[in-house]
Parts: structure tokens; sequence; C-alpha cells
């Protein structure tokens, strides 16, 4: 063995003793600081005493039960690990004690050295550096917060698990970044075996804390957040070496040039060029992530999912808009989703229930599995995408909310799919990921999370919904998360001005008044849309998906109409059904005139007066028209004896009417947000000035700011034109 790997095994031994104290002594702790070291310490299996000198200090520290000294020295036992909180021109004295006592390992809490640039912290940085280097004493730190043992409880927050082993390691040059990893990790499954938070880094770096970690049996995985190393060939060999072992994540700060400053300025160290860094990643075979979310997801899919074969996706989710979503995000992360083999197209086909879904890949599956109360074709679906020589790995949408209230209507159906998928991930040669979607039944869906041991991750602008069911919540805006923190903390003590401006938006109540003498715009009564489910090779009729069953409805000139309900409840259907979109049966009568018997024909007259604004405004405008144009096409239909300077000055106005900037009316869709979006297909529909509008959730992908301006407009809207409304949604506020 040459001397390098001798010294490397050694400090690998003493690191050791460190992470598995038997033995700790706080020195420096006081009640300004709430004793936190002392504090953290009440959980660890083993003996902790302190050492402070101010006799002012001593009878707090006493009352919590620590033996105090005045001196390391004084201390009986040998010391396995000293965490060390004392201003900076005494932690040579203390650093002095620690090599007379031959502790294990010293983690130096206390800051104000290279980071600050300053001629006096860094020089009592190099005076402890090489104090530490000469005796041969491992030094970890300064600027951090040292060890977490999960398993032993030696902690550096107080709100840290502890008791039980964990399975995954993180490594931090960030002590806020090791604490919320933690805390944040456990609330979504990922248990820590070790943690170390390891500052400015003077003696101990990075690859010290990476072999230690690859040589330890508690750990399976080595997450890290790195800011810089000082010996970037020593860092990227072991990286690589280690990657073919262990999965390692690493999150990388400081990539841009302001990053690199602030670096500096936390822990002395130098930012590497992004390109370089991420090609040497690469090289390396680790996971790369951006943020602490991304890092915590990236881990629970190391830990909980099989290893990966190929890129090939085989995706099942419940609606069609979610298989659009889950497709379009893991293409973006250079996953693939294939076209399935013929022989499972034709498997697909005896059994999958083509109304409302498909099964190219994304399978769109919600009536194949909960609309005909069959969820053993779950089975079916899983076991068909296992058998498919296209599909490397398997991932599944659950719960939207359509389902979610059947499972919670029929438990035995709940306990039937959570042990259908438990059974699939354990017999499976696949990877296969379960994402719990809460939909509008989060009940459900948090006890699917539950019993699957699944974490979630909840995207979502109600912010009801978020305070009832998160732990962590993360607040954004304008590409960034601008807040973050536990929720009770971040709604009772917002500390962001979107955020407090987020809590405070919220829909008045001023509803149009009813006006019993006004004429009746539209009318059904007893309006049904039945779905016919078709089953055997024949596709004989054995049963209906009852969408609208015996609705009954009146609404007036100038009146809104709110219908409610959760997902799936057949809102939109009663909607299209009205707007003679879809077939139904039952008379439907509008301006004084039964339509629900005219052909395509005879309802053109009928069309400039009903219109439709869609949930979904990107998928309701055309990427290749300009919004001039999306917003005139009704004009060049309905009233195509307008001159083109006529039918200009139409939309200029009704681009005006909702707020929008007519010099606007030259750019595409994808040009704007998602409330401007909306904008524009309210002007779509404004301006044929029609008597009808079903508005079909116009603000479910709004966040609360939004939803409260887009409410004001179509009140403000109606009242211009005396417009009759049909608002669907699922939120009781709007």
């Amino acid at each position: 063995m040459n001397e390098v790997a001798a010294a490397s095994l050694s400090i690998q031994k003493r690191l050791d003793r460190a992470f598995n104290p038997r033995t700790i002594a706080v020195v420096g702790d006081k009640r300004a600081m709430g004793y936190l070291w002392l504090h953290c310490m009440k959980t660890f299996d083993g003996k902790v005493y302190s050492v402070q000198v101010d006799p002012n200090e001593i009878p707090g520290i006493e009352a919590i039960g620590v033996p105090n000294f005045k001196s390391l020295l004084e201390v009986p036992d040998d010391i396995d690990y000293v965490v060390c909180a004392v201003p900076r021109p005494v932690a040579p004295r203390i650093i002095a004690d620690c090599i007379e006592k031959k502790v294990g390992a010293v983690a130096l809490f206390t800051s104000g050295f290279a980071e600050t640039e300053t001629e006096d912290g860094v020089a009592v940085q190099e005076q402890i550096t090489q104090m530490a280097r000469e005796a041969g004493l491992l030094l970890i730190g300064p600027n951090c917060m040292g060890i977490y043992n999960r398993r032993l409880g030696v902690r550096h927050s107080t709100d840290q698990p502890s008791g039980d082993p964990g399975n995954v390691g993180f490594i931090s040059q960030s002590g806020t970044h090791c604490i919320n990893f933690s805390l944040v990790g456990a609330l979504r499954g990922v248990k820590c075996s070790k943690t170390v938070s390891f500052g400015n880094a003077v003696i101990l770096d990075a690859p010290d804390y990476i072999e230690y970690l690859a040589n330890d049996p508690e750990t399976d995985v080595i997450a890290m957040y790195i800011e810089g190393t000082k010996d970037g060939r020593r860092f990227f060999d072991t990286l690589a070496e280690i990657a073919r072992r262990k999965p390692v994540v690493v999150w990388k700060g400081g990539v841009t040039a302001a990053g690199s400053r602030a670096v500096y300025s936390h822990t002395a160290s130098l930012a590497t060029a992004p390109a370089i860094w991420e090609a040497a990643m690469r090289q390396a075979g680790v996971v790369q992530t951006e943020s602490l979310d991304e890092t915590i997801d990236a881990v629970n899919a190391l830990t909980y999912c099989k290893p990966g074969t190929g890129l090939r996706m085989g995706l099942i989710a419940m609606t069609g808009g979610q298989s659009v979503v889950i497709t379009d995000a893991f293409e973006r992360a250079g996953l693939e989703v294939p076209l399935l083999t013929p022989a499972s197209y034709e498997k697909l086909s005896s059994f999958f229930n083509i109304i409302g879904g498909s099964y190219r890949n994304p399978l769109d599956a919600g009536g194949t599995i909960g609309m005909g109360f069959a969820p053993g074709n779950l089975q079916k679906l899983l076991d068909i995408l296992e058998e498919d020589e296209n599909v490397d790995a398997i991932a599944m949408e659950v719960g939207a909310s359509f389902i979610a209230r059947r499972l919670r209507e029929n438990p035995a159906m709940l306990d039937q799919m959570v042990e259908t998928l438990a059974t699939h991930k354990e017999r499976s040669a696949k990877p296969f990921l379960a994402i719990a979607h809460p939909g509008h039944v989060e009940d459900v869906m948090a006890d699917i999370r539950a019993r699957l041991g699944m974490s979630m991750l909840f995207i979502t602008h109600d912010l009801g919904i978020v305070r009832r069911i998160a732990d962590v919540v993360c607040v954004m805006n304008g590409g960034k998360i601008v807040e973050q923190g536990p929720v009770e903390q971040v709604f009772t003590a917002p500390k962001h001005p979107y955020t407090r401006a987020l809590l405070a938006a919220e829909p008045k109540p001023d509803p149009a008044p009813p006006r019993p003498a006004s004429p009746v715009v539209i009318s059904a009564d007893d309006l049904k849309v039945w779905f016919p489910v078709k089953r055997g090779l024949l596709r004989t009729t054995v049963g209906h998906i009852k969408a609208v069953d015996g609705v009954s409805l009146k609404v007036r000139k100038g009146e809104t109409l709110g219908v409610v309900g959760e997902s799936g409840s057949g809102k939109t259907t009663l909607g299209l059904a009205l707007l003679r979109l879809i077939s139904s049966d039952g008379p439907i009568v509008f301006l004084g005139r039964d339509i629900q018997g005219l052909r395509f024909k005879a309802m053109r007259p009928f069309r400039r007066d009903m219109q439709i604004v869609f949930q979904d405004p990107f998928g309701a405008l055309s990427p290749r028209m300009s919004v001039g144009d999306i917003v005139a096409e009704g004009l060049r239909v309905h009233q195509g004896a307008l001159s083109r300077e006529e039918r200009e000055a139409r939309v200029i106005k009704a681009l005006r009417d909702v707020g929008m900037d007519p010099a606007t009316r030259f750019r595409y869709p994808h040009e704007f947000s998602g409330g401007q979006r909306q904008r524009i297909s309210i002007a779509r529909a404004a301006v044929l000035e029609p008597n009808f509008v079903v508005l079909d959730e116009p603000t479910s992908a709004l966040d609360m700011l939004f939803q409260a301006q887009m409410v004001d407009l179509l009140r403000e809207l109606q009242r211009k034109r005396d417009l009759t409304y049909m608002f669907i949604s699922h939120d009781l506020r709007v």
C-alpha cells in the first residue's frame, strides 16, 4: 500500500470514529443560542459533555442536565467528536486542546474566517489549518454544522429525526441545505444515514466524505451540495470511481457569475465554469440536479426504483390532460415515450375502453380502470407494458379525481388497486414509478400515498388544498422559488411580497342578481348523456356510463348559472350537450326554439349566440394562427359581410375589453402566459356578442391573483353586454 492510500485509509478509520461517536463534547454553547447544540444532542445515544468558562452560562447548561467543565482537558472520558461554537479569536485555543486531548474530530461551527476576505479572518484560518494538519487532527469546517447520524441521534438541528437508521448519505458545503435535505427529505420518504456540513473545508474536503460514505455499509445512495472544490482532479476521480459502486447525485451551487461570487463569500470556494463542470459530471456518471426538490426526487427514484436498463418509458395516466403532461415531462428529461409493439396493441384492443381514452402510449386509461368499475384491468395494463419489448420502465399517474371519487366510495377497490401496484412493483423486472396526483379528492390520495409509501410533489395554485395536505410548501414566481418552508409558517407568517399577495387575493362574492322577469335564454328538461360500455370481440354493449343523467335547468338573460362538482362529475359534458357539441337525449330550448333535433346546417344560425371558453386555453388556441386571426375567426364564419377594417375594429375592441393590448394581435399563443391566453379565449367568444357563454373552469389553471382578476373581468363583461353565463368550476369560492 502506497503512502497516499495508507493516509486515506487512516482518515476513513478516524472519520468512522467521528460519525459513530460514543462521547461528544460541546464547546461554547450559550443561552443566546438557546443552547442549540446541547438540545440537539439530547437524542444522542452516548455521553455528552459541555465545556463553558462563562459563569453566567453554566447554571443554564446544568439545568439541561449536561455536566459542564471549564476545559476539554478536564473531561474524564476520551472524546470522539467535538462541536466548537466559540468566537473566532478563541478557536485556536480550542483546536490546541483538541490536539492535546486526542479527540477523534472537531466540527468548527464558528465562522468569520477566509470567507470574509478580511486579513484577520484569513490569518486565523491559516493558523488553525496549520495546527490541525501538523497534528493530524480531523477538522470539519470551519463555518459548518458538522455531522448528523440519524441512528445514533447526533444532530445539528433539533427538528431532525433520530433513533432509526437511514440509507442516504448527504454531503454539503451549506449548513442550511444540509439541514433542509434531512428535514424535507424525511417528509418525502428519504431517511438519511449520515450527513455532514463541511463549510470551508480546510482539512477534510468533499472527496474524503465521498470515500467514507462509499464504504459505509449503512449508505446506499450518496447525494451532495457542492459549491467548489480545492482539488478538482481528485474530486472528479473520486466521483468517477464511487459512481460505479453506488448511485451519486450532485447538486451544484454557484453556476452563474453572481452565484460564483456568492460562493466565495459563503465558503471561500472557487467555482468552476458551468460547461466544464457539466461535462465532468457526465463523464463521472453522476446524476446532476439544480435544486433541493430535484435532489430529493432523484434520491427517491434511486432509492425506491429498480435500476434501469434503457430510456424507453411506458406511461399510464387517468385522463388525457395528465397523459400529455407526464409525456412532456419524461421527454424533457431525456427519456423516450415510444409506440408499443403490435402484440401489445392487439391485447389492448380486446378490453380497452376508448370512450374518452386512448392506448397508443401513454395509455389514457381512466375509463378502462375506473369508469367501468374494473380495477382488474389495471393488472392487464401493467402486464402488457411489462412484456412489451419497446418499454424499459413504467410510470403511472394514479388518482385523477374522477377515479379517486370511486375509490373513496368503494374502499375494496382502493385496496385492490394499492395491492396491485405494490405487487407489481415487487415482481417487475423493470423500474416502476407511481405518481400521486391528488386531483380534488385529497383525502383519498393521502391514503394512497401512505399505503404505497410514496412521496407526493403536489403542483397547484389552490392554496386551500396545499394547506390541508402539504407538509412543506414552495412558492414560485417568475421561474424562481421566492419562499419555502413548513406549510403553517408560510401561511401564517409569509415573508415574500408575492406570497402575501397570493394569500390576500381571493375572488370577492358579487354575483349577478336573479332576474325572474327576464326572458329564458336556455333551458333543458331531463337531459341525459350516456356512453355505451362495449366488451368482447363483437363490441356488445354491456352497460352505460351515465355522464349526465336527468338534468333539468333554466337560465334567464343576464344570469349566471354555477355548476360545481369534482372532475368526472359531468360538468363539462353537460355544457357540451347544451351547446349541441355532443349527442344527448331530452329537450334543449335556446332562445325559444327547441334545438335538440336540429342538424348541422340548421344549428349554424344559433352558433353565433352560444359560445364556450375552454378550461385549457393553450390547447384551445391554434398555435399556427395569430391572436388577431383567432379572435376574428368567428366573425369570418358568422358575419362574413363585414369588411376587413370592420373585423379589425371588432378584434381591437374585444381585446381591449378583456384587458389586452391590441398590439398583441400580431403575436402567437405560445408567447403569452396562461392568464393572458385565457383572456384571448374570452375575447374570441365575446367578439361575436353572444347571448349565452359556457365558461368551462376558466380560472382553474390560474393562481389566486389571476383568478380574482379573471372573475372581475367576466363580471364587467356581463354587465356591459348583458351576457348569460354557465360557469363550470370545482371551486365554490369562484
